[in-house]
């Protein structure tokens, strides 16, 4: 439940500071809390279902533990208004809906067709700034290289100037 309302949540927020009309859809769907559908859907499963079938979903699964059929009652307790609520989340989701379709933000082509026409629009001038700043950085290696080479000839420079004065100072004594 935290993962999907974390999915939930990181499509609504960059959905509400879009400019463009690609993400709508996504922040509709978002905001008709799936999560709780999909919880109704489970607990309609289990009220309809046959008794015997009943009685085995109720029993504690795998990796559930001290989930016993008084907590499931009791989780169906608390669900059950969420059950009454559904016709309002659809009927709010019919209403924006048809708010932003009058408002002409709901686009009629896929949320993946429009993604690859906006990455289509923006990627040329998004690889030309990266390719400046890798351009920049090789820039920037290539002179910091050729320091290193400059330091490492003063010093076997410098290493051979002091080999040759200890070799003088060892044959003049």
């Amino acid at each position: 439940w935290e993962e999907e309302r974390n999915f939930g949540a990181s499509l609504l927020l960059p959905g509400l500071k879009q400019k463009n009309t690609s993400i709508t859809n996504d922040v509709i769907l978002t905001l008709l809390c799936p999560t709780q559908l999909n919880v109704l859907d489970g607990v309609l499963k289990v009220v309809t279902s046959p008794a015997d079938q009943a009685s085995e979903e109720t029993q504690p699964q795998e990796g559930e533990g001290s989930l016993g059929s008084a907590n499931l009652v009791e989780q169906l307790d608390i669900e059950e208004p969420e059950h009454s609520k559904l016709p309002r989340y659809l009927e709010r989701f019919k209403a924006s809906q048809s708010k932003l379709q009058e408002l002409g933000r709901v686009e009629a082509e896929s949320l993946l067709s429009l993604t690859t026409q906006l990455v289509k629009e923006k990627l040329p001038a998004c690889e030309a700034e990266d390719l400046a700043a890798y351009e920049q950085k090789l820039r920037e290696w290539h002179l910091e290289r050729m320091q290193l080479i400059q330091r490492e000839q003063e010093q076997r420079e410098r290493a051979k100037q002091e080999y040759q004065a200890l070799s003088a100072a060892k044959t003049a004594a």
